[in-house]
């Protein structure tokens, strides 16, 4: 994974005269790429409750993150 930068440069106006230019460095950085251990992660259908379940590794510093996650097209 390789953390790359983007540079925006920019200009602002007003009617036709143009301002002073400035560029901003944005630091983009990889997603993740999460893995579960043992690949399974059962769940009570009926219930919609896990009865398996693993840490999953996001792979990310830590931070402040939010995550979410998708099941049967539902986020939780």
């Amino acid at each position: 994974m390789t953390v790359s930068t983007a540079i925006f440069t920019v200009i602002p106006m007003a009617d036709s005269c143009p301002g002073p230019a400035k560029s901003n460095t944005v630091t983009v950085n990889p997603l993740p790429i999460p893995a579960i251990s043992d690949g399974v992660i059962c769940v009570n259908q009926a219930k919609n409750v896990p009865f398996q379940t693993y840490l999953l590794d996001s792979q990310l510093r830590n931070a402040t993150f939010i995550a979410f996650r998708i099941f049967n097209r539902v986020f939780n």
